[in-house]
């Protein structure tokens, strides 16, 4: 699946172990796989990554053991929603949800490049986990081989409706013209997405 629109977005293991670190120093336990989960929902820049580790701290006062709902509640851009929501209701091909929760990350500031960095990687990562349900890979296997948190991948994973070469040619074809209309057009960024998402689930 080489045609599937690229997310810039890099994966660093450094980064977990420095959070990993970081969250011990600060008294919280979190694991390997909630950091990766949080460097999903946060992104790799490590003053935002510190300062969403300063709310959770707060919120975790009484509650030292993070799990990846609670975090994802915590640190979410929006109070309504979250990017992990948009792709929920793309996955179950819900169009008026997705456009109420595209809508309410662009009110609560969220840049479009990011929304279409995160929608890549999402696709992407269904694309790769298509590959390993062929051969029979474990889904804690498949996590760790992709370098993304389990949550993540059986997230994705739930995408039946995408899994198919054909619409997942369809998606990168989407991504790409919505891409292109960020870059070189005036359109604004709500209309961009409303195209997208209909791109997607017609």
């Amino acid at each position: 699946h080489k045609y599937i629109f690229e997310a810039k977005v890099e994966k660093g293991d450094d980064l977990i172990e420095w959070l990993v670190n970081k969250s011990s120093k600060m008294k919280l336990e979190m694991d390997f796989n909630t950091a990766r989960g949080l460097i999903e929902i946060v992104g790799e820049d490590k003053s935002l990554l510190e300062m969403q580790l300063e709310k959770i701290y707060n919120y975790s006062i009484n509650n030292p053991r993070l799990t990846f709902d609670v975090m994802k509640k915590i640190v979410s851009p929006t109070k309504q929603y979250s990017i992990f929501d948009l792709q929920d209701s793309l996955a179950t091909k819900n169009k008026g949800k997705a456009l109420e929760i595209a809508f309410n990350l662009i009110d609560a500031g969220i840049e479009i490049v990011f929304i279409i960095n995160m929608l890549a990687k999402y696709f992407t990562t269904i694309s790769q986990i298509m590959e390993l349900l062929r051969s029979n890979v474990y889904d804690n296997e498949g996590a760790s081989m992709l370098k993304v948190s389990w949550f993540y991948y059986v997230n994705c994973k739930k995408a039946q409706y995408f899994m198919t070469d054909e619409r997942l040619l369809k998606v990168s074809g989407a991504l790409f013209n919505a891409d292109i209309a960020v870059k070189s057009t005036n359109m604004d960024s709500k209309t961009i997405l409303s195209i997208l998402i209909s791109e997607l689930l017609d």
